[in-house]
């Protein structure tokens, strides 16, 4: 067995998830005994069988006590038989017939990770859909594929104490443990825009604060624990300069989010005044890399220009 696809369900209505079944049993070139797929429920209500029921590979259908997307997502690893685990989110899809051929050409290499640009479906400020590609991404579980003696070498798992900002953690893990990765150029993944989907709320990101920077601290304090010194700073510096420029983004200075935006700066002050001190001893010119890369993803995100210095900001901090 190769491949494992790992699919994760949430009382998601069928309208929603059966492109992703669609999709699968489209796509060519495929020695589908070679691949398996795993269906982990974590709500109340069933993928229908009719979805997987002609799938030319063998399915299982899970059904362990719900804890969380982690929780879903580390249970199907676990049953997963295949050399290589892939994550799809069942209101997701297939992109193109050709993805899970490539996935199994790659893994021929034998790398420790597959990754592959991935489509995001959008929403515009006119409501109107977009489609945004995503190239080299570190962060979304999207079109990858994890070698499980790999995940099982470095004991990667999904942090089932993070309710959300759960593939951040453990893709961004991934990438920093991996010795060899395989990059897909193509795109095959697409993202789904679902107008139920809570992480597709524009402000999703303020409200959820707290959370982010919980996972962004255990991110570093897990390559802490590894002896990864310089990657333990890196991720300090870097978690440090996206807060700056996310209090540059209209979401986070808009009076009708003042509960949001009151409980998120008392999360960043909370990390600054914990991590401040190693903050402050990085070099200049890493500091200014930090700060480029992260003003750049700013700008994608929304940022429309900075409202503050960075020397404000830790006034802000330090009060």
């Amino acid at each position: 067995m190769i491949l494992s696809i790992i699919i994760t369900h949430y009382n998601e209505p069928k309208k929603d998830i059966e492109n992703l079944f669609i999709s699968i049993s489209q796509q060519r070139l495929v020695p589908w005994s070679e691949v398996e797929i795993h269906i982990v429920e974590d709500g109340t209500v069933d993928i229908p069988e009719e979805l997987y029921m002609g799938l030319p590979c063998e399915v299982y259908h899970h059904h362990p006590e719900h804890g969380g997307i982690a929780a879903a997502r580390n249970y199907g690893l676990e049953q997963a038989r295949g050399d290589y685990v892939m994550f799809c989110d069942c209101d997701d899809m297939f992109l193109n017939a050709l993805g899970i051929h490539l996935i199994l050409t790659a893994a021929k290499e034998n790398p420790d990770l597959i990754s592959s640009a991935f489509i995001e479906e959008t929403k515009g400020e006119d409501g109107k859909l977009l489609v945004v590609r995503h190239d080299n991404d570190m962060t979304f579980i999207h079109g990858k594929a994890f070698k499980k003696n790999f995940l099982k070498r470095e004991s990667l798992k999904f942090n089932k104490d993070l309710p959300v900002h759960e593939d951040g953690y453990f893709v961004r893990l991934c990438f920093c443990f991996q010795k060899y990765k395989k990059y897909i150029e193509t795109p095959f993944y697409m993202w789904c825009w679902r107008d139920g989907s809570i992480c597709r709320k524009k402000d999703f990101v303020l409200k959820t604060y707290p959370d982010l920077l919980k996972a962004r601290e255990a991110l570093s304090q897990r390559l802490k624990d590894k002896g990864m010194e310089e990657e333990y700073r890196q991720s300090l510096v870097s978690t440090f300069c996206f807060c700056y420029y996310d209090f540059q983004k209209p979401t986070f200075n808009d009076e009708k989010n003042g509960e949001y935006i009151v409980t998120a700066r008392k999360a960043v002050r909370k990390y600054w005044r914990k991590y401040k001190d190693e903050i402050m001893k990085t070099d200049k010119r890493d500091m200014a890399n930090a700060m480029y890369a992260c003003r750049s993803q700013a700008f994608r995100d929304g940022m429309l220009y900075e409202v503050m210095t960075i020397i404000q900001f830790i006034h802000v901090l330090d009060e």
